[in-house]
């Protein structure tokens, strides 16, 4: 075959390669690239366009229905979307390159599937002192030369990273609290936390569809957000456990999913 390609993912092609789908982005057909045991899902494409490479939505979400395809399927190991190889012959190199390192993490993956939980926390239950100005912001200005202001700055900045301290202790218990909730019922899992929660796009699967909203917190919260990687026969239980938790916690809690492990693949 000529290239290039758009490469969506990796998948096991022993003892059987699972079918792939008809059409990927643009409606371009998707084709297997198989090496030794794994295959590349690809399309073929005209040329390296860089507005087809752009990650507008609906090339993304035709993307993410190829890969979610072939999670039903198989294990697989997604791409970011954009990842492009010049010639067959560059994907089979890709695939032989770390093939044992890929067939490892798939026969890791068989089975499972992702799913996310996002924990909306307040950040600290104090204002900051100096009615929530960043201490890091005042430091740019020169202290009055009165002594009771040198201390004032100094009693500040004491309970400024005081506040900060607590609130990092408060986010490692939540995240401890949900994790511990699902004990033995995942396979992995991982954490992010961002100290200022912008609002952002989320995802959720709705009657076997990705959907895609708004997810608008609070001023004044911070987002954890938890992912796991949960076998199949332990979906249900995992939701339920979930919406147990939901409950008895006061804190906010979203969870998506299934979803291939986006967060598991080792670095392609």
């Amino acid at each position: 075959m000529n290239g290039p390609f758009l490469v969506y993912g990796v998948i096991p092609t022993k003892p059987l390669a699972p079918p792939v789908p008809s059409a990927g982005v643009e409606g371009l057909p998707v084709e297997l690239i198989e090496n030794d045991g794994i295959g590349a899902a690809v399309s073929r494409i005209h040329a390296i366009d860089p507005a087809l490479l752009t990650p507008e939505i609906g090339r993304v979400l035709a993307y993410e229905k190829v890969i979610e395809a072939l999670h039903r399927l198989s294990a697989v190991l997604p791409m970011r979307y954009g990842c492009v190889m010049k010639s067959e012959s560059h994907v089979t190199e890709f695939l032989s390159k770390r093939g044992q390192d890929y067939q490892y993490a798939l026969t890791h993956l068989e089975g499972c599937s992702e799913y996310a939980i996002r924990i909306l926390l307040p950040r600290g239950s104090h204002e900051p002192p100096n009615g929530g100005r960043s201490i890091e912001n005042r430091d740019r200005a020169p202290c009055p030369p009165e002594s009771h202001s040198g201390r004032m700055y100094l009693k500040n900045r004491k309970e400024y990273y005081a506040l900060k301290d607590q609130s990092a202790e408060e986010e490692t218990e939540a995240v401890e609290r949900c994790r511990a909730a699902f004990a033995q019922m995942y396979v992995e899992w991982r954490s992010e936390y961002s100290p200022v929660c912008p609002a952002e796009i989320a995802r959720k699967r709705v009657s076997g569809e990705s959907r895609r909203f708004r997810v608008s917190p609070a001023a004044g919260t911070s987002l954890v957000s938890l992912y796991f990687l949960v076998a199949r026969e332990m979906e249900q239980s995992f939701i339920e456990r979930f919406r147990r938790l939901c409950d008895t916690k006061s804190a906010k809690m979203l969870m998506t999913g299934p979803w291939p492990p986006y967060n598991f693949v080792p670095r392609m």
